[in-house]
């Protein structure tokens, strides 16, 4: 898969050393945010006035907005799982027979190993796909359970693979107290 960023406008017009620029910016997030491991020589940075990097790095965040949107946050750190379990960030599923726990964070909801689903599904239930190759890859194991940690990138999938029903991860994933993830969490 590949991801092609274009401009258009003169004003939006990039020289050769504006995309050495970007090209070396990027990599360099992507090597701090440590997210997926680079395979390439290190771009090297060309020279560009103050005020242009200004709007090179106005180019650069509406990238990484539009990266992360369509569901590649190559720039934005990892969580610390550890930390986080660390500070009882725990979510909770029991409806319909399931027995599972999550953590969300800017990752998506990441269901945590030994969590068990439900053990049939409802006419609603519709992503058939993604837990047949949950099973087919070991992430689940033949008795519904996690056999690892799993990250979904959406709340409500993991909510729907766990319950197997069409389901609102939003309200349905509730912490210790009770309160959903929708109340606890800001969403924008």
């Amino acid at each position: 898969m590949a991801v092609v960023f274009t401009t258009t406008g003169e004003e939006n017009q990039l020289t050769k050393a504006d995309i050495k620029y970007l090209e070396n910016y990027c990599y360099q997030r992507a090597l701090e945010a440590d997210r997926y491991s680079l395979n390439q020589n290190t771009p090297t940075q060309s020279f560009v006035h103050e005020a242009r990097e200004a709007d090179l790095m106005d180019m650069y965040s509406s990238i990484a907005d539009l990266l992360s949107f369509l569901g590649f946050p190559i720039f934005m750190p990892k969580m610390n799982e550890k930390e986080m379990r660390d500070q009882d960030n725990y979510y909770y599923i029991t409806s319909r027979g399931s027995d599972a726990k999550a953590i969300y964070s800017q990752d998506g909801m990441t269901v945590i190993k030994g969590s068990r689903i439900a053990s049939n599904s409802t006419k609603s239930f519709s992503s058939w796909r993604l837990l047949n190759e949950l099973k087919e890859t070991k992430i689940i194991d033949d008795e519904g359970i996690f056999v690892k940690d799993y990250t979904f990138t959406k709340p409500s999938t993991a909510a729907s693979i766990v319950a197997r029903q069409s389901s609102n991860g939003w309200t349905m994933w509730k912490n210790k107290d009770g309160k959903t993830l929708d109340k606890c969490v800001a969403r924008y």
